[in-house]
């Protein structure tokens, strides 16, 4: 009777370690899924790449202006001040290109002639 005890407690520990096993290698999967999905790189509408040659500086501004050239801009909406007042007399939102550099394009990319942002 010892005998079959053991042997049940072997395969016991057995089918533990392969549920084991399997539960890491899922969580692996998972992990690099995740990831994938995560660096995979979709059109951004809001930003157009600018043509070759355009010459317009980066417009990014704070304590100083940056003085590269722009690669791309991105249409965004001025502030409260800036807005116009549309036929109706009500005031309406105002959108604007501003034109970046490579450096400044808030962790998106330029591929294929488009501008890419993260999923």
């Amino acid at each position: 009777m010892d005998k079959t005890i053991a042997g049940a407690e072997a395969m016991a520990r057995e089918v533990w370690k392969e549920a084991k096993k399997a539960d890491e290698e899922a969580a692996e999967i998972d992990r690099l899924t995740e990831q994938e999905t995560r660096t995979s790189w979709i059109p951004d509408s809001r930003w157009r790449v600018l043509a070759p040659g355009t010459d317009k500086q980066c417009q990014l501004t704070g304590f100083w202006l940056c003085p590269k050239k722009a690669v791309a801009e991105l249409e965004k909406k001025r502030s409260w001040s800036h807005r116009m007042r549309n036929f109706r007399g009500s005031y309406s939102d105002y959108y604007q290109w501003w034109a970046y550099c490579e450096d400044h394009l808030y962790g998106r990319r330029i591929q294929n002639g488009c501008v890419e942002k993260l999923s």
